[in-house]
């Protein structure tokens, strides 16, 4: 099995091989006689890089080589803790092969989503993007002692941009059979239901545990002889999964029936951030499981198993 490394930037790639690396031209001829080129039991590592590694990420799925799309901040501390003395495009390339090699099994493998699917996920980063700017002007703002007469059409344009870029996703999302199954899941809105249908339809998952890890609701635990750390959330992958999902998990508490499960956790003295953490992880494996088993269907005990 050949494992290969790559450090991508506008104009060219560097690739790792053992110790060896190479260049090569960004381009989508030179990337796909290359990925062409290679053999079968080759895996192929990308460290993400704005939208400069896709083209590379297209012709190895063209080819039929196993890829990965690896996370840049997993990427910098492993090789931070390796402490090299220099660090260039070149040993960058080396030590993503290397991390690839080592630690492939705890990775996921990409998938190559349509073009619609694709949009989709970057509707919902832009969307997370607005968001955040949005609430960042109106704190700051809000801290001034002037008043402009244009704040008001700022904040307008915020909340129309949002609009259209709300009603473009749901009209993407509608084409597709597993966002309209998601819809029937209490606490999953149109929004959190095409975030699923994202996350589900751009990976292949080998479990639900896989999942909950990949959108960083799983815990962080930091033991060491007697001292026990605090838990909490490992946050990885797109925040905006996790705020759909926390979000419809607060949602459920409206409801009559479910209220008896928001009070079994209660009852454990656990804070109600914690509380809608477990909540928002029983949706993501109720919908892998509609991902994943065609004959999947949802009802209310399901978030129920432990009272039942």
């Amino acid at each position: 099995m050949t494992t290969i490394g790559i450090d991508a930037s506008k104009t060219e790639l560097m690739l790792g091989v053992g110790d060896r690396t190479s260049k090569l031209r960004n381009d989508h001829v030179r990337l796909r006689a290359w990925a062409q080129s290679l053999d079968e039991d080759t895996r192929v590592g990308i460290e993400a890089t704005g939208r400069y590694h896709r083209p590379m990420l297209r012709a190895l799925h063209e080819a039929g080589v196993c890829s990965y799309l690896l996370n840049p901040m997993h990427v910098c501390r492993y090789i931070k803790a390796i402490k090299p003395k220099v660090k260039t495009d070149r040993t960058d390339a080396i030590f993503i092969a290397r991390y690839l090699e080592r630690e492939h099994d705890l990775l996921v493998p990409y998938k190559m989503p349509s073009p619609e699917i694709q949009e989709l996920k970057d509707l919902l980063s832009f969307r997370e993007t607005l968001i955040e700017k949005r609430v960042a002007l109106r704190q700051s703002l809000s801290e001034q002692t002037f008043r402009l007469k244009s704040q008001a059409s700022l904040d307008e344009g915020f909340r129309s941009t949002i609009a259209e870029v709300d009603a473009r996703i749901r009209t993407i999302a509608r084409g597709r059979p597993l966002y309209k199954r998601l819809l029937t899941i209490d606490g999953v809105g149109p929004l959190g239901a095409a975030a699923l249908t994202w996350l589900f339809e751009s990976h292949e998952f080998t479990s639900s545990d896989q999942a909950v890890a990949f959108v960083g609701l799983d815990i962080s635990v930091r033991q060491s002889g007697k001292y026990i750390g605090k838990s909490k959330l490992t946050k990885r992958g797109p925040a905006f999964v996790r705020t759909f999902l926390h979000n419809g998990a607060n949602s459920l508490r409206n409801i009559e029936e479910l209220k008896p499960l928001f009070e079994h956790h209660a009852n454990k003295k656990l804070a109600k951030t914690a509380v809608n953490n477990i909540v928002s992880r029983k949706l993501v494996r109720i919908a892998y499981a509609f991902a994943t088993k065609p004959e999947a269907h949802y009802e209310r005990k399901n978030l129920l198993p432990q009272l039942t």
